[in-house]
């Protein structure tokens, strides 16, 4: 719910103060949460086992754990390039927009919160390999929708809002199925999260050329590439390990 409430208070913010003194707020947050988790935040249970990196990185050789890791750092590259700058792509393309953009990023920030929600039953329903590929051929018939009611102020606005809500549909996805396949490798998850900025870093550069070239209304291109290659990837993907062994390298003892 974050971003339901800290995007929009944001913007009203900025109205009052400049940058530097949010910049210094920010701060002052985190070093209060940093105090607080360091004098609240419960011992956990046990101690953590030690990392052993040479099994961890045996599961590079899964055919299963390489496509999500694939699939995690395109799909994000896709969603940097657009999902970054939904806010110019909007005002740029519909002006009108603009006085409602606050209202806009509540709904976008609800939009990510649902699309979680929707995300997790669905999961449990179809196993998040289905779902994955669910997220992706979603992805790629949303950019379709988006090209072709383009030039349409309120198709767009819909095509943004289910953007954001597959974005987070998919992403849950990806973080419930490397976890599957390794059972539970934290070190996995953390090569996950490292994909997903790295992804992200990569779409917004991507785009800001795309924009400079041939205008921001063309990012949405990037995007549906993206979520086509990988659909193909993790239609492809083995379901099961081809050793026949199941990844149980993160068993602790």
């Amino acid at each position: 719910m974050a971003h339901v409430v800290g995007v929009p208070l944001t913007r009203v913010i900025l109205a009052a103060v400049d940058w530097r003194t949010i910049f210094w707020f920010l701060d002052a947050i985190m070093v209060l949460s940093l105090v607080y988790f360091h004098f609240c935040l419960p011992e956990s249970e046990g101690e953590s086992a030690e990392l052993n990196l040479a099994r961890e990185l045996k599961l590079f050789r899964d055919g299963r754990v390489f496509s999500v890791i694939a699939y995690m750092l395109i799909i994000c590259v896709g969603y940097g390039s657009f999902l970054n700058y939904i806010v110019p792509y909007l005002v740029i393309l519909f002006p009108s927009f603009e006085p409602s953009m606050s209202i806009i990023l509540v709904m976008v920030g609800l939009a990510g919160f649902v699309g979680n929600l929707i995300g997790g039953h669905v999961g449990d329903m179809i196993g998040s390999k289905r779902a994955m590929l669910l997220g992706a051929a979603v992805q790629v018939a949303l950019m379709v929708f988006g090209l072709v009611f383009q030039p349409f102020k309120w198709p767009t606005l819909v095509f943004v809002i289910l953007s954001i809500m597959i974005s987070w549909f998919t992403a849950l996805q990806v973080y419930t199925r490397i976890a599957e396949v390794t059972n539970n490798s934290s070190f996995m998850t953390s090569i996950i999260r490292s994909m997903h900025m790295l992804g992200t870093a990569i779409g917004a550069s991507l785009a800001a050329g795309v924009i400079s070239f041939s205008g921001i209304q063309n990012v949405v291109y990037i995007t549906a590439a993206t979520s086509l290659i990988c659909l193909l990837i993790e239609w492809k993907a083995p379901v099961e390990n081809p050793s026949g062994k199941s990844s149980s390298v993160s068993k602790r003892g």
